[in-house]
């Protein structure tokens, strides 16, 4: 491989904001129930709450919601301070373990035992093992399908001059 290539990995901010979003009006949405008029509640016939566990529940709901709002803007402003990327060079590739990872990981093309491409439903990730560990890149953190694709496929090329012995493989889940 002649050149070297980068490539932002990060979570794309409009799936943070309409999860944000979601779960606030769901958020609001508990605690107007909770303060509302006592009613009890009932759950597909099988379990029953007075008005008071009714209260309890929608609370709980609430706090469940505006927790995952929390995390969700922790993300977002997460991906703004450390920003990710990944990127191969000629000697291996660099891209951070997980979304919270404040530094990428470094791997070898020596090091890659295996590389799986992985598709369920409309997610599409790949997943490299290497050193008894595995590193998953989700499709949805690259900027497109054109930068997912063309990094798969210079990984690939890349790995082939390296270690001839790489498998391959794709799986599809449905």
């Amino acid at each position: 491989m002649d050149r070297e290539l980068e490539y932002p990995y990060r979570l794309r901010f409009s799936y943070a904001l309409l999860g944000v979003f979601f779960f606030g009006a769901a958020a609001l949405l508990f605690l107007d129930k909770a303060a509302g008029p006592p009613r009890g509640l009932i759950i597909d016939y099988v379990i029953r709450l007075d008005p008071d566990g009714a209260k309890v529940f929608y609370c709980c709901a609430a706090v469940l919601s505006f927790g995952i709002v929390l995390f969700g803007l922790g993300l977002f402003i997460l991906g703004f301070i450390n920003p990710h990327s990944v990127r191969i060079s000629a000697e291996g590739i660099t891209a951070p373990k997980n979304v919270l990872a404040s530094e990428p990981v470094w791997i070898s093309f020596e090091d890659i035992q295996r590389v799986q491409r992985r598709k369920k439903g409309r997610h599409q990730s790949i997943v490299i093992a290497y050193r008894g560990d595995k590193l998953v890149l989700s499709r949805t953190m690259f900027p497109d399908n054109i930068a997912y694709e063309t990094f798969i496929r210079a990984l690939m090329e890349a790995m082939q001059e390296r270690n001839p012995n790489i498998r391959y493989g794709y799986r599809q889940f449905v």
